[in-house]
C-alpha cells in the first residue's frame, strides 16, 4: 500500500499527493488500479467531467477504469462524454462542462492545438484540469501551464522504444511502411517522430517507403495495408503502426500472402489481441499502455486538486502498476516477455 506525501514533479519520478496528512490517512481508500490511497474529501459530490475522444476499444477500457474508480471512491457526480473524434465537439464539451460548473475536467484529446483556448478558459475559471495521453499544446515532457496533471507516455520516448524494437527485428536495415493515427493528435505524430529519429541516428539503412493515416480505425488500417502490399510487395521489410487495433488489422492483411511471417509489425498500446498475435508470431512488439489505470490515475489527481493540491504532476505511463513490470525490458512487450504484462483492453 503506497502513501504519497505532497511534493512537486521531479524529472524521472512520479510525485503524487493524494494523502495530504497522516491524520487524513485513516479515511483513505486504497485503489487497486493505481495503488494510491485516496482521500475523497470535497470531491465526493463535485461535478467531474471526463471527455473522451470517441468510440474506440482503448477508450472503452478507459471508461471502465474511470467508472470503477468513481464507484470505489463513492463519487456521486462523475460523468463521461465523447467528442466523436471531432475537434469542434471536443471544444464544445469542455465549454459545456465549464458552463455547468465542473470542479474538474479530465480530457483525452482529439486535437492538441484545437483544445488550447477551451482548456485555458477552464484553468482561468479555477477548474482542475487533467490530460490523459493527448493533452493541449505541443510540449511532450511537461504539464500544460495551468493544468493539474498529465497522465500517460512521453509519446516521443515511447516512439523511440518502438523504433528501436522494429530496427532490431529488421536486422538494422530495410524498408518500412507506417500506418498513422489522427494527424492532429500530438501523441500520434510524436510516436512516429520518435521512431524515425532513432532510425536516422542509428540505422541509416532503414528507409520509409510510405506513411498514411488511418485515424485509429481498424477497417481503414486494413485498407491502407492492402494498398501498401499492392504498391510495394516484397519491398516491405517492416511496419510501424500507431495503435494496436490498426496493427492487428494490418497483420491480417498479410495472412496468405508471400509476406506472411516476413514483415515484423511494431505498434503502441498493449492490447490483448495484439499480444496474442505476438504469441502467434503475427506481430513483433508493442509499447505497453494501461487505459484503465490511466483513467483512474487521472481521476485520483483531479480529486487531489479539488481538495486543494494544485501542484502540477507529470505522471508517466511507466509508473502505472501494469507497466512497471516491464521496466527491466525497456518497456516493450516482445515474444520473450509477453507474460509479464496484464493487458487492460
Amino acid at each position: 500500500m503506497r502513501k504519497v506525501s505532497i511534493a512537486p514533479w521531479l524529472a524521472g519520478a512520479a510525485a503524487l499527493a493524494l494523502v495530504a496528512s497522516p491524520a487524513l490517512a485513516e479515511d483513505a481508500i486504497h485503489s487497486p488500479l493505481t495503488e494510491n490511497d485516496v482521500v475523497v474529501g470535497a470531491a465526493k459530490d463535485a461535478f467531474i467531467q471526463f471527455i473522451q475522444p470517441g468510440v474506440h476499444p482503448y477508450v472503452a477500457a478507459g471508461n471502465e477504469g474511470f467508472e470503477e474508480e468513481a464507484k470505489l471512491l463513492g463519487l456521486t457526480n462523475a460523468y463521461i462524454t465523447h467528442s466523436n473524434f471531432d475537434p469542434a465537439a471536443e471544444v464544445a464539451n469542455i465549454e459545456n462542462a465549464i458552463t455547468k460548473g465542473a470542479k474538474a475536467i479530465i480530457v483525452q484529446g482529439v486535437s492538441s492545438e484545437g483544445m488550447v483556448p477551451a482548456i485555458e478558459e477552464a484553468n482561468a475559471a479555477g477548474i482542475c484540469t487533467v490530460a490523459v495521453i493527448t493533452g493541449p499544446g505541443d510540449k511532450l515532457d511537461e504539464v500544460y501551464p495551468g493544468m493539474k496533471a498529465y497522465v500517460g507516455w512521453n509519446e516521443y520516448e515511447g516512439g523511440r522504444y518502438a523504433g528501436e524494437a522494429l530496427a532490431e527485428a529488421m536486422g538494422g536495415k530495410g524498408n518500412v511502411v507506417i500506418i498513422q493515427g489522427i494527424l492532429a493528435s500530438t501523441s500520434a505524430t510524436a510516436r512516429q517522430q520518435g521512431a524515425e529519429d532513432v532510425w536516422k541516428e542509428k540505422y541509416p539503412e532503414i528507409a520509409i517507403l510510405a506513411a498514411r493515416p488511418a485515424d485509429y480505425d481498424a477497417a481503414k488500417a486494413r485498407g491502407v495495408m492492402q494498398d501498401f502490399v499492392q504498391s510495394f510487395g516484397d519491398r516491405i521489410n517492416g511496419a510501424l503502426v500507431i495503435t494496436n487495433n490498426m496493427a492487428t488489422a494490418a497483420a491480417d492483411v498479410l495472412v496468405g500472402t508471400p509476406l506472411e511471417g516476413k514483415v515484423p509489425i511494431v505498434s503502441y498500446g498493449g492490447q490483448k489481441d495484439f499480444i496474442d498475435y505476438t504469441r502467434d508470431g503475427k506481430t513483433y512488439a508493442t509499447t505497453p499502455f494501461a487505459p484503465k489505470s490511466e483513467a483512474a490515475q487521472a481521476l485520483d489527481l483531479a480529486i487531489a486538486c479539488i481538495n486543494g493540491d494544485t501542484t502540477p504532476v507529470y505522471f508517466s505511463e511507466t509508473d502505472l502498476p501494469p507497466v512497471k513490470a516491464l521496466k527491466d525490458h525497456g518497456y516493450v512487450i516482445k515474444p520473450d516477455n509477453v507474460d509479464l504484462f496484464t493487458p487492460q483492453w
